[in-house]
């Protein structure tokens, strides 16, 4: 029985120090491996934070508690660009009570209006509306 105990422990001890070794390496032939170094991999270029594209935001509820939010989406690139505008209302723990996602294109050099209306219902005290904006990179 106790080498049956020795062996399990043995073999677990293996496998822990197998799956440590392959996350810490990345499982053999990463991708950042592979890049050239000071390059970012195609993970990190998929969204880049890109929040201040996104100026004069204005987030508010009417008397009803309907949200609705404007602002202006600035493509300063020389190419178009997808910008994703993620916009929340959470009250003071953090739980979201209401929420959307605009996908808005903007042509080189330029800029485009944000105008969510009615998004969500919420009605208390302390909501507080935030904007998160990434920008999608080819």
């Amino acid at each position: 029985m106790s080498t049956n105990r020795t062996i399990r422990r043995q073999a677990l001890a293996a496998a822990g120090i197998l799956s440590l070794l392959t996350a810490c390496s990345g499982g053999g032939g990463s991708q950042a491996a592979q890049d050239k170094p000071g390059e970012p991999t195609a993970s990190a270029t998929t969204q880049l934070g890109a929040r201040a594209a996104l100026t004069g935001f204005a987030c508010q509820a009417d008397d009803k508690g309907s949200w609705s939010a404007k602002g202006t989406v600035n493509n300063a690139d020389a190419a178009k660009a997808t910008f994703v505008v993620r916009i929340s209302v959470a009250g003071k723990n953090s739980h979201v009570v209401a929420s959307t996602t605009k996908n808005v294109t903007v042509d080189a050099a330029g800029e485009a209006k944000l105008d969510v209306a009615d998004f969500g219902k919420a009605t208390g005290k302390g909501l507080d509306c935030s904007a998160h904006v990434t920008r999608a990179v080819s």
